[in-house]
């Protein structure tokens, strides 16, 4: 029997499962959700584990995701134990200060936000993006890279991917919409976390996708 290798490093047996999103980003008690998983070693898998965590703080503390009853249910108390760990000042570094948008000409002030531009979401978004093109492919490990990114996407994006026909969700925690071409090197994603908080990312590989049948 052919052995399954590790989707993300193409050396080790597939021995295990990661999912996609992490674990980390559930309540504990999610029974009925049809998670997406990839073939991964242990290695690549407890790799991940501690950027998963300081990527799902993050996303979770900004006003689009704090007020989704995850979150304000048992996630934000599991993001303050994590404070206890260290991971406060990981998480404060991506705060910023930037200005509100002019109303009829005045001035409204500045407030806190968070910088998602950082090694932390760069890494997260790749390792998403990476299994979810396993996910619509088959295609195993293939080096790939982010050609580019950004959170909250104009609207013609959501009009372009909510038209495809390749999509999943996972509860109301996550859902991705997707727009693989064949004979192309790139693939476009439309990830969405706690129903409000949107990631684009433009996805590069080395190698032709064959995409597998969209589900109809």
């Amino acid at each position: 029997m052919k052995k399954t290798l590790c989707i993300y490093c193409g050396k080790n047996n597939g021995v295990t499962k990661d999912h996609v999103p992490p674990r980390c980003f559930f309540e504990k008690r999610c029974p009925d959700l049809q998670r997406i998983t990839v073939p991964c070693c242990d290695p690549c898998r407890l790799s991940g584990e501690s950027n998963d965590a300081k990527a799902r703080n993050l996303i979770i503390s900004t006003a689009l995701a704090e007020l989704h009853r995850a979150v304000h249910g048992e996630l934000a108390a599991a993001r303050n134990r994590s404070f206890d760990c260290g991971q406060l000042d990981p998480l404060m570094k991506h705060a910023v200060l930037v200005p509100l948008p002019p109303i009829n000409g005045t001035k409204m002030g500045i407030i806190p936000a968070f910088d998602f531009d950082s090694d932390v979401i760069d890494s997260f978004l790749l390792r998403v993006t990476r299994a979810l093109l396993h996910v619509e492919t088959s295609c195993g490990f293939v080096p790939c890279h982010i050609e580019r990114w950004r959170a909250n996407p104009p609207s013609v994006v959501f009009d372009i991917l909510f038209a495809s026909k390749r999509s999943r969700q996972v509860g109301d925690v996550f859902s991705y919409n997707a727009l693989l071409c064949e004979d192309s090197r790139n693939s476009v994603w439309l990830l969405t976390f706690y129903e409000r908080l949107h990631f684009f990312v433009n996805l590069q590989t080395a190698q032709m996708l064959t995409p597998t049948p969209a589900s109809p």
